[in-house]
Parts: C-alpha cells; structure tokens; sequence
C-alpha cells in the first residue's frame, strides 16, 4: 500500500532528478578532469624516470591546471547544492558567478549590472543563483558557444536576469522533462516557481539562446550611490 502523500511523492521525484543532475555533472566534469589526472600523473612519472626535465615541468604545469578546475567544479556543485546564510551582496555573488565560469570554461562572461544594490534573503538569493548557474552549465555542455552575456535590471517591480549565448541554440523539439534527459531546465523551471518568479528559454534571431528569469521584488532596491 502506496502511503506516499502527493507532495511526498513530489518532493521524491525532485531528490531524484537533483542526484542525477549531480551524476551528470560529476560525469560531465570532475570524472573527465580526474581521468585527465590520471593520465597525467603517469605521465610524469615516466618523464621523471627519464630525467626529462621539459616533460617534467609541462606536466606539473597540466597538473596545476587540472586541479584548479576540479577545486572550481567542486566548489561550484557545493554551492549549487547548499542553501546555507549568506551575507555577500547578491551583485558580488553574481560576479563571482561569471569570473568562475570564464575561468573554467574560457568563454567570455559578461555581466551587465544595471541596477542598484539588492536585498535578497540568503534562500532566495541561493536559488537565483542555483538558476543562472544552471543556466551557464547548460551554455557550457551543450551551447558550442564562446560567450554568455548576463543583463540583471529592474522591469517595473521586478528584477530581471537575461543569459545570452552565441551558441548554436537549443533543439526545436526539447520539451524538457525528465525523459529526454533535460533535467537541468525542468529544475530551473520548478525552482523558479517555487520563487515565485518566471523563467523563459527564448532564440535568438542572431543564434544562440535568450534565458530569462523574472523575479517579482517584495523588497525595495536601494541605489547603490
């Protein structure tokens, strides 16, 4: 006998859909840098076994490099998963937010700030920023693009955020559910709404894919001077 309640259920469905986005991204990104790694490692133990010096310091530099992306998508995916106190500015966080993903992925990450500073509780600012995120993730593994512009301004009483890409766009025919492996858009979708805020996934004419998130305010904006 099935003594699930429906939001019991509900909430099964998300703990289930969250892991596998997890395993999708570990799989995507630390499971590749650590083969990486590996490769490395032996590698240089070989240069080392031959006194080759050139070969030694290259592989020391790869190392370096690798370590620091698999600290950066540790960091990131703790982040992402945690909806712990805060009290950074939600502008500091969303520049981190693109100072981290250009230095991951090497793709230009602008941001465009326009408006003033703004208070956000720590759970709702940790779930904003669950989004973009999600949204730059999905730019880097699907989007072939080399650059995301992120516009954050105010539309009425709302606070808006727009990702754009230059990427090749998204396919006509993604309905994103969990069938046909969308997870991370059908998360954003159910974390926006439980925000209270809209999102759309939009092309652009020019190619590439307008991601909008729209975030009615309860709180006021205070001009940053």
């Amino acid at each position: 006998m099935d003594t699930q309640t429906p939001g019991d259920r509900v909430l099964a469905a998300l703990i289930e859909r969250e892991s596998k986005r997890l395993a999708n991204e570990l799989h995507d990104g630390v499971a590749q840098d650590l083969t990486y790694l590996a490769t490395r490692v032996s590698l240089l133990r070989q240069a080392i076994a031959q006194s080759d010096a050139d070969a030694v310091s290259r592989y020391l530099d790869g190392l370096e490099h690798a370590l620091a992306g698999v600290q950066l998508a540790v960091r990131s995916l703790i982040s992402h998963g945690r909806l712990a106190a805060d009290d950074a500015s939600l502008r500091l966080r969303v520049t981190e937010l693109c100072e981290r993903w250009q230095t991951k992925t090497g793709m230009t990450a602008a941001l465009d700030w326009r408006v003033g500073n703004v208070e956000l509780g720590a759970h709702d600012k940790a779930e904003v920023l669950y989004i973009l995120g999600e949204a730059f993730s999905n730019i880097h593994r699907h989007a072939n693009a080399s650059r995301v512009d992120l516009v954050v301004s105010q539309l009425g009483s709302d606070l808006q955020f727009e990702v754009r890409d230059n990427g090749r766009g998204l396919p006509a025919n993604v309905s994103a559910s969990a069938e046909d492996g969308h997870f991370g858009i059908l998360i954003m979708r159910e974390r926006a709404q439980a925000l209270g805020a809209s999102l759309w996934l939009e092309p652009i004419a020019a190619g590439g894919t307008l991601v909008r998130l729209v975030l009615p305010l309860a709180r006021e904006l205070r001009d940053a001077g």
